[in-house]
C-alpha cells in the first residue's frame, strides 16, 4: 500500500485529482443499487405536460422576440 502512496505523492495536484475521480467512480459501481423498473416508470407518469395553450405562448414570445429591433447607439 505504501508504494501506491508514494506513487501518488509524485503525481502533480491535476494528476491526484484525477486518480481520487477515478477511484470515486470504481466506489460508486460498486455501491449501485438495481433500478426498480416499476417505481421508475411510475415516477414517469407523474411527470407534468404542457399543453397546446402553454406552448402558444412560447411561440407568441418567439415570434415577438424576433420582430424585436435592436437600439442602435
Amino acid at each position: 500500500m505504501w508504494e501506491v502512496q508514494l506513487k501518488y505523492q509524485k503525481l502533480d495536484p491535476f494528476a491526484q485529482k484525477e486518480v481520487d475521480d477515478f477511484i470515486d467512480f470504481l466506489l460508486s459501481k460498486k455501491n449501485k443499487r438495481k433500478v426498480d423498473m416499476k417505481s421508475y416508470q411510475e415516477k414517469l407518469l407523474t411527470v407534468s405536460t404542457w399543453s397546446e395553450d402553454d406552448i402558444k405562448v412560447f411561440e407568441e414570445n418567439a415570434k415577438l422576440f424576433n420582430n424585436w429591433t435592436i437600439e442602435e447607439w
